[in-house]
């Protein structure tokens, strides 16, 4: 930022730089015209390089907005050799009423852009420079007021649906997509288990615990050889042991019998499933 630009806008070149630090620069422009400039950007977000004319105000910065002169500005993208932006360049120069109007017979999509779709608002050089309450013919909160100034926002609608209709229409969609996964994350975080819940043993006693949650697995050990009868002949033997040393003791095999208040059905999906 040099001194130029400072000037432009009626300060010095600190005081601007600090404003745009701070991110509190007003625009140089109305409101109805800076609001354009930026679906333009918008528009052109693909191209590298640019250049467009409009109506600046250079004492906005301090409250004056009779004043009005005609700026073209430039804008460059500098990207490295992966194509990334690295910097974004403006270069503002004031521009003669000549100029400007030989540019506008020439690329009328470079001045003022959208604003000749506009009804009732002044389009060529000597217009913009002799009207010195622009300012406020231009503001939102004045144009509600009169039926002239509803038909230019009503303009202002048109063109943002006439040109934005496919972005608007992502844009929608989009959020359609969000809110349907949000709404099946809230169903199945609220979705009772399918199994009944019972008392589980802490994870570091159970038997039953995945690898995940218990630790280090026990060692691996080899099949028992005897024949698939003698399981059932084993089971019989607990039992007989168990009956013989009283409810809920433990026999002489050391094994406690299984009943219907000790069976757990744990839901160890439940248990290990992670955020998606």
């Amino acid at each position: 930022m040099n001194q130029r630009l400072g000037d432009m806008c009626g300060l010095s070149r600190e005081a601007t730089l600090a404003l745009v630090g701070r991110s509190s620069m007003s625009a140089a422009t109305t409101e109805l015209r800076f609001v354009c400039h930026v679906l333009k950007a918008f528009a052109d977000l693909g191209q590298d390089q640019g250049v467009l004319y409009g109506r600046w105000m250079p004492g906005h910065m301090r409250g004056e907005f009779e004043e009005a002169v005609l700026v073209r500005s430039t804008k460059q993208l500098i990207r490295d050799s992966q194509n990334r932006l690295l910097e974004i360049k403006n270069y503002f120069s004031i521009v003669s009423e000549e100029e400007f109007n030989c540019a506008r017979k020439l690329k009328p999509e470079m001045c003022e852009p959208y604003i000749s779709e506009i009804p009732g608002v002044p389009k060529t050089a000597e217009e913009l420079l002799s009207a010195p309450n622009l300012q406020w013919e231009e503001k939102f909160t004045c144009m509600k007021e009169t039926s002239a100034g509803r038909a230019k926002m009503d303009a202002l609608a048109h063109i943002i649906l006439n040109k934005f209709s496919g972005t608007i229409a992502a844009a929608k969609a989009m959020q359609r997509t969000k809110s349907e996964e949000g709404a099946v994350g809230a169903v199945g975080a609220a979705s009772p288990s399918p199994h009944p819940k019972a008392a589980v043993a802490p994870v570091e006693h159970s038997p039953m615990a995945p690898s995940c949650l218990a630790g280090p697995s026990p060692p691996v050990r080899s099949r028992d050889p005897s024949p698939p009868h003698s399981f059932g002949q084993q089971l019989e033997s607990a039992r007989s042991s168990s009956s013989s040393s009283g409810p809920g003791g433990r026999g002489a095999s050391g094994i406690r019998p299984v009943s219907s208040a000790t069976a757990t059905n744990c839901d160890w999906s439940a248990a290990t499933h992670g955020q998606a």
